[in-house]
Formats: structure tokens, sequence, C-alpha cells
């Protein structure tokens, strides 16, 4: 395969015609956020909380982390809004 025929060649983004690069990188508030989470954990472990606690907290903190993001990047949260307003009624 010659660069011509790679360059040319749809990729997953251009396939549905809509939708982020598979290969996104974080943006400053994401890094931010996992710098945070990560530092606390280690000050956490530092001074004494058992290990086991330390790893559910960065579980549950990873766990909401992807939940947020999937909404966000998927429209999730534009169908759920819409899905209120309907069940809310006319706004006369």
């Amino acid at each position: 395969m010659n660069k011509k025929q790679s360059a040319s060649a749809p990729g997953p983004a251009d396939a549905g015609g809509e939708g982020e690069s598979p290969n996104r990188r974080l943006g400053l508030a994401e890094a931010a956020v996992v710098i945070v989470i990560v530092v606390a954990s280690a000050v956490l472990a530092a001074i004494g909380m058992p290990m086991v606690s330390v790893l559910k907290l960065l579980f549950g903190a990873g766990l909401i982390a992807a939940v947020v993001i999937v909404v966000i990047h998927t429209g999730v949260s534009h169908r759920i809004l819409r899905a209120l307003r309907a069940l809310a009624g006319p706004t006369e």
C-alpha cells in the first residue's frame, strides 16, 4: 500500500460522517481530574489509609469518569433532557 492509498482510505471517524476520531487525546480539564485523583490516592495511601480503600476510590472515580465521558460523547444527555421535557408537559 502506498502513501496515497493510506491517506485517502476512510477511517472509523469518516465512516459515519460524524463523531470524533477514536484516538482523541484528553483535554486539559480531563487530564487535571486524572492527576488530582491519582495524587489524592497517593496521599491517602501515604497517610495510612488501607490499600483496598484506595483502590476502591480509584475504581469508583474511574467508573464515574467513564460513564460521564460516554454520556457526553454519545449524545445520550440530549435524549434524556428531551425525555424529561416531554414528561414535564407543555411549557405554556
